[in-house]
């Protein structure tokens, strides 16, 4: 019986703690991306002690790839201060987490499904269909069981940007803007 009550008690706490009717809609269906990321979305990372675009690379895994700078990244890495009883239900509610754990802003853009796997999802930020920010999100990692995010990743402007894309602009030759290789 205290078994029964301890489940239903941790549900509840789960369904409430989601914030799902507070944070509204994550995810909105926009302009596909010009090239989607096709690598792999588990990349091991590494801790780094350094703020630099290489660096935050290394630190950033499948999110920092996913990107489409046109200079260079500005954040990146692997979340860390979550943990058992945070997870979420479903991958937006580990998106929603992202954002309620660091991001103190909020939700700025709208993020829209890259990619799915089994047990991980790229979300992605576009601008002028190119992605200027990404979060993977993932089930049940190590000692943090539910969604919640593995790791992040954004070009300088991206947080600035608006989640409706506008048409693509030519540079002085007549081309779209290069971007940064996608995997």
């Amino acid at each position: 019986m205290r078994r029964g009550l301890v489940a239903v008690a941790a549900a509840l706490v789960a369904v409430v703690g989601c914030g799902a009717e507070d944070d509204g809609d994550v995810i909105i269906d926009y302009e596909p991306a010009v090239t989607p990321y096709s690598g792999p979305l588990h990349i091991e990372t590494e801790k780094v002690n350094e703020d630099t675009p290489e660096a935050m690379l290394l630190a950033s895994g499948a999110a920092g790839r996913a990107l489409e700078c046109n200079g260079e990244m500005s954040r990146g890495g692997a979340p860390d201060g979550w943990g058992r009883g945070d997870g979420g239900r479903t991958p937006e509610d580990g998106l929603r987490l992202y954002f309620r754990m660091f991001e103190p802003g909020g939700i700025l853009p709208k993020f829209k499904v890259e990619r799915e796997e089994t047990d991980r999802v790229l979300y992605t930020h576009r601008v002028h269909g190119r992605t200027k920010a990404a979060v993977v999100v993932a089930k049940d990692q190590e000692g943090r069981p539910g969604w919640g995010p593995e790791t992040y990743a954004s070009c300088d402007r991206a947080r600035r940007a608006s989640p409706t894309p506008a048409p693509m602009r030519s540079g002085p030759t007549g081309t779209a803007d290069a971007s940064q290789p996608r995997n």
